[in-house]
């Protein structure tokens, strides 16, 4: 699984351990303002995209591609159990939760 692996890599030289558990809901959107938007080419790019961003705390993906083969990636500094009336179900996009865990 590699969202166990994410911190462990050196995407985070600090003196502390961090560790980023995701957490996946197909078919729902977080309808909130995002901060971002890009394009990518599979779920671990839109990840890694929310990851370099201190504020992303989620974020919203396409479910299927565009025509050039890309999937849109909204990097949101919200999340869904702060939100509960603007999470919906939705067939178009999957949602990915960030929770941080610091071990010091």
């Amino acid at each position: 699984d590699w969202s166990s692996d994410v911190c462990s890599s050196d995407l985070f030289p600090s003196d502390n351990f961090c560790e980023r558990l995701f957490s996946k809901t197909e078919y729902h959107y977080l309808d909130v303002p995002h901060f971002g938007t890009t394009t990518v080419n599979d779920e671990l790019a839109c990840v890694f995209q929310c990851l370099r961003s201190q504020r992303c705390l989620s974020v919203n993906m396409a479910t299927s591609e565009e025509a050039n083969g890309n999937l849109w990636c909204e990097l949101l500094s919200s999340v869904k159990d702060r939100n509960v009336k603007e999470f919906k179900e939705n067939k178009s996009s999957h949602h990915f939760s960030i929770m941080v865990v610091l071990l010091v």
